[in-house]
């Protein structure tokens, strides 16, 4: 396991800061919570979809934390529905998901 930590390359740890630098301003400045704002104004069936695209580019686990913390009711096929799209949408992009930075930490024919 040691071995694998320290192949893993700076340029991706510097990532993660990064997302998580990005999560947490856009938490400061009230971003995020605009997000679950979407549950108001749209049905859950449209805006699971919308976030799962929004999840492409900011990481799914803190859009699943504001939407649990905002304590809004949906039945528990929107519930599945939510984490299916945020799921599968954090995947969309290399960027979006843990095992694609990983992955290209590994492979050097994928870049940013």
């Amino acid at each position: 396991i040691i071995d694998f930590v320290r192949d893993i390359e700076y340029d991706t740890l510097l990532f993660f800061v990064g997302v998580l630098l990005l999560v947490g301003a856009l938490k400061e400045i009230g971003i995020l919570s605009k997000f679950t704002d979407l549950y108001t104004v749209m049905a859950p069936e449209y805006a699971n979809y919308l976030m799962g695209i929004l999840s492409a580019g900011v990481d799914n686990v803190p859009l699943t934390a504001a939407l649990l913390k905002a304590d809004i009711v949906m039945r528990q096929q929107h519930w599945l529905s939510f984490t299916y799209a945020t799921g599968v949408g954090g995947s969309m992009l290399i960027i979006g998901s843990a095992a694609g930075i990983i992955a290209m930490s590994k492979l050097k024919a994928l870049t940013f």
